[in-house]
């Protein structure tokens, strides 16, 4: 049993870690999207548009707005730390999905949910 929660403890920080890191990649994609448009206050939408206890309540209303902002071509170095903080963001969700998936099955173990 000792040796579960060891698992459960360290699949629970890399699911907080996975969470926390895909937050900030999202405020970052988000931050140079708007910045791009040149839409108002675009460190306020990217703030908005992180997850928060009930979800990302307000990027679905960060994507609806941004429609009526053209977006200008990237230069290289915006379009590079685009392109990285997507590749980041993608690790950040692998990360959290295996950490809650781990952990949950751990947890469903130790404490003997379903005997």
């Amino acid at each position: 049993m000792a040796i579960t929660a060891i698992i459960m403890a360290f699949f629970g920080t890399l699911w907080i870690m996975g969470a926390l890191f895909l937050n900030y990649n999202i405020y970052k994609l988000v931050l140079i999207d708007a910045k791009a448009r040149k839409m108002k206050r675009p460190r306020l939408w990217a703030f908005l548009s992180m997850g928060h206890n009930n979800g990302s309540a307000f990027l679905p209303i960060y994507f609806f707005n941004r429609r009526k902002y053209p977006r200008k071509v990237f230069s290289p170095q915006e379009a590079a730390n685009y392109e990285r903080y997507k590749k980041q963001a993608k690790i950040s969700l692998a990360l959290f999905l295996i950490g809650t998936v781990v952990f949950f099955i751990c947890f469903i173990h130790y404490f003997k949910i379903w005997q």
